[in-house]
């Protein structure tokens, strides 16, 4: 096998491997079909000269070379099927037969041609050192000539027009078929004048190279799976072409160089001539290879090439930026699209089950892609781009076609999915390029390193968006809460103090923000001091804002630290609502239910005034009759001031119950105010069959009180109890020291101060569950005839005295009342 041969098996191997590759790579596309069929003829053509080179005798060797000139005629018709093929690609396959009939129909003319004389009259063996054999054509062949220009005129034509016309991946092929005809021309018009130029004919023994350069660069441009753009792979073809040159021509001058300066010393200077300039090479690569680039970017100044290290750069510093969710993606896209050449992008984000169009906003219909929609799941498995252009090329699952056709049906060119965590959050969907040209594997690769960047972006502009909001909803919240509020850093520094805070202080926030806690008013400033520095919260204390000019105003005050997720004091808060219209209110319920009380009470001391009453009436009528009698005067006398001075005690006890007065809290013994109640509705007991037991427990009583005010508080508990037995029953009243109250204590002392619990129990028919929760709340009664002020009324007096109100009831046991009083302070020593 000579040279010639091995090279025609070289080229019939090649030839029928793309092309059943190709074939195989999506069969159903008429394509792929198409260049199967060119490869199938260059390959008989390769064949047919392999078979002409074997030929031993001058007849044979004629035969095959009309018949590899027959197979040769029909590349350019199956280069204008292959070309149909692209251009309507949604042709059935028969169809494009017909399209190019009159192609085939020239074929045929052709081909009749090559068997006659008139086209070759004879052949002969080649003399040595030529291996191929010589042809002697007859006037026909000038026909044939003809017949190739004629064909590579009309191709151009059609080329020309077509490429004008289409764009994306159409035109992309059009372009490879376009430089695989140049390169396999140019492979053989170079190996056709090297004889010409150099006046050595082996150079011809190369030729079949042409078809092998054509078949390579086309199998590329329709099968590759992420095809590169043309003009991209000539531009780094060129600058590889010329790093070659350029390596060369510089080991071949250091070599050249090294061996004339060493040759005059050294009798064997070759070996380290070569050392020297593969060393030189080594060193100029990287250099050599990044000015060669440069140099070739100049050559295709025209050629628009995606700067991908600068898009990335640029997109990082887009997406490190802080800012809100429609910012981020307001500032990427348009990135995007510059980089990209492109006038249309949509970011889809997962909303719930489906996917909605967060960019670029619309309000009436956006575009919404359900969960299961066959784009969405497509991303979800596969994790790439989908670019509808590249699934034609490779036989895909009919999930992926329908997809890809679902996005041209949207006018979109490419969809790059958003994955965080290997999950879906979006997606990035673009338009064509206005260039035409496709979104290459290049392309493809930076938009998926620029969503990547994008998902990471979009976790950061949630968090974001999501603290602005928060942030929107905690200031109108604060604005518009009835309560004032007030915050300061662990500093000491005001950093919170809402609209109602400053009407109940009379400061505006200017005065405050940013200031120590001092400018606050003393009750509020020393609250919020004491809570940091003790880290520990009050709740529900009276205090009262003084005024110079104007009334003071009662407050109700709670406090509270709040600490970071690791724990770190941040600060603390201080809650307060101005009581003053409340405790307006709470006077005229007073009012009102002392008045209640009063007729209630009223009805039981009647008969106690009536007693002494019958005694100054029977003196009054017997006095005229017995004036004289002293022993009479003398002891009714007696009878009739005691009588009298009862009178006026239960009138001054009724009269001291019913005076309506500014609490005025002061050390007292709570087992004489209880003693007292009980004197009041001793009578009320009586008259119900009540049996009264009383256990005073407690060693000591003395706590900070207002008699009169606990005593009507009292009087509604007691009158409570007396008309829930009105079948008689026992009404227990006890006292015993209870635990401290360490929450309350810590915020009036610093320490755990004892407390005095009261326990008023009675007998009688029990609450029911459902009322328990609102037996304080004003005028709320189960009683046809009850006011439903008592028990709010003496609710608020116990709190009133720093003390807790509680009840246990259950249906058909009875009810106890649970009242704790916090101890006076020399009692707590004890």
């Amino acid at each position: 096998m000579n040279s010639f041969q091995a090279i025609i098996t070289i080229g019939l191997l090649v030839t029928a491997t793309t092309g059943l590759v190709v074939y195989i790579t999506n069969s159903r596309r008429a394509a792929n079909r198409f260049f199967f069929f060119l490869s199938f003829v260059l390959t008989g053509w390769f064949a047919c000269l392999g078979a002409g080179s074997m030929a031993a005798t001058p007849e044979r060797m004629a035969f095959w070379i009309r018949q590899s000139s027959l197979v040769a005629a029909l590349i350019p018709s199956a280069f204008a099927l292959l070309l149909l093929s692209i251009v309507h690609r949604n042709d059935p396959f028969l169809r494009t037969f017909v399209r190019a009939r009159r192609w085939l129909l020239c074929y045929a003319t052709i081909a009749v041609l090559c068997q006659t004389d008139f086209f070759l009259q004879s052949a002969h063996a080649p003399l040595p050192p030529r291996i191929v054999p010589v042809p002697e054509y007859g006037p026909g062949f000038l026909l044939y000539a003809g017949y190739f220009l004629g064909t590579f005129f009309v191709l151009a034509t059609r080329f020309l027009r077509f490429f004008r016309t289409l764009t994306g991946m159409d035109r992309t092929e059009l372009q490879f078929m376009l430089l695989g005809a140049c390169a396999g021309m140019g492979t053989g018009i170079t190996f056709l004048l090297l004889p010409v130029l150099t006046d050595n004919s082996d150079a011809v023994q190369f030729l079949p190279f042409s078809a092998l350069v054509l078949n390579t660069v086309l199998a590329y441009g329709i099968a590759t799976r992420r095809v590169m753009d043309v003009s991209v792979m000539l531009r780094r073809a060129t600058a590889y072409a010329l790093l070659a040159a350029y390596l060369t021509l510089l080991y071949l001058g250091v070599w050249f160089l090294a061996t004339y300066a060493f040759g005059r010393v050294w009798p064997n200077p070759d070996p380290i001539a070569r050392v020297l300039a593969t060393v030189a090479v080594a060193l100029s690569l990287v250099p050599a290879n990044g000015l060669l680039q440069r140099v070739a970017n100049r050559l295709f100044v025209n050629v628009q090439e995606l700067d991908a290290k600068a898009t990335l750069q640029r997109a990082h510093e887009i997406l490190t930026s802080i800012g809100t969710l429609d910012s981020v993606l307001g500032d990427f896209s348009r990135l995007v699209a510059k980089a990209m050449g492109t006038d249309r992008i949509v970011v889809l984000l997962g909303d719930q089950q489906d996917f909605v169009q967060a960019y670029p906003p619309v309000h009436d219909a956006p575009l919404r892609l359900e969960a299961r929609d066959g784009i969405i799941e497509v991303l979800q498995q596969h994790h790439e781009p989908l670019v509808p252009d590249f699934v034609q090329r490779v036989e895909r699952s009919q999930r992926i076609n329908d997809a890809a056709k679902r996005l041209q049906a949207m006018s979109i060119a490419a969809a790059v999915g958003i994955y965080s965590k290997s999950r879906l959050d979006g997606m990035l969907l673009l338009g064509p390029r206005l260039s035409g040209r496709i979104y290459a594997a290049a392309e493809q690769e930076t938009l998926d390193l620029l969503c990547r960047q994008l998902a990471v972006a979009l976790e950061n502009a949630k968090l974001y968006t999501q603290l602005q909001d928060s942030k929107i909803y905690h200031e109108i919240l604060l604005d518009n809460l009835v309560s004032g509020v007030a915050a300061a850093t662990a500093d000491g520094r005001i950093s919170v103090f809402n609209r109602e805070a400053q009407r109940i202080t009379r400061l505006s926030a200017a005065d405050v923000m940013g200031r120590p806690i001092r400018v606050l008013p003393e009750p509020l400033a020393r609250t919020l001091e004491l809570t940091l520095e003790r880290q520990l919260g009050v709740r529900d204390q009276e205090m009262i804002i003084s005024r110079e000019t104007d009334e003071d105003t009662p407050v109700r005050v709670g406090s509270s630290v709040f600490h970071g997720h690791r724990g770190r004091l941040l600060g603390a808060l201080v809650v307060f609502h101005d009581v003053d219209a409340l405790r307006r209110l709470e006077m005229q319920v007073r009012r009102t239910d002392r008045l209640a009380s009063v007729g209630t009470l009223a009805a039981g001391m009647a008969h106690e005034i009536k007693n002494p009453l019958v005694t100054v009436k029977t003196f009054t009528q017997l006095l005229p009759e017995r004036y004289d009698d002293p022993d009479f005067r003398d002891t009714f006398s007696s009878l009739i001031g005691q009588e009298v001075k009862r009178i006026d005690t239960i009138v001054s006890q009724l009269l001291g119950f019913s005076r309506p007065a500014k609490p005025k809290l002061a050390p007292g013994s709570l087992h004489e105010v209880l003693d007292a109640s009980l004197n009041l509705v001793a009578q009320q007991l009586r008259q119900n069959g009540i049996r009264l037991e009383r256990n005073y427990g407690a060693d000591t009583d003395l706590v900070q009180l207002d008699a009169d005010q606990l005593n009507q508080a009292f009087i509604n508990l007691l009158l409570n109890a007396i008309e829930a037995m009105s079948g008689g029953g026992c009404l227990t009243v006890e006292t015993r020291l209870a635990r401290p109250d360490t929450y309350r204590a810590a915020w009036q002392n610093g320490d755990a101060l004892p407390r005095i619990r009261v326990t008023i129990r009675d007998t009688g028919e029990g609450i029911p569950h459902e009322n328990l929760a609102r037996i304080f709340d004003p005028f709320f009664t189960t009683k046809t005839q009850g006011t439903g002020l008592g028990l709010s009324v003496a609710h608020g007096i116990i709190q009133e005295h720093g003390g807790t109100i509680d009840v246990e009831s259950e249906a058909s046991q009875g009810t106890s009342f649970l009242i704790t009083f916090p101890l006076a302070g020399k009692e707590a020593a004890v």
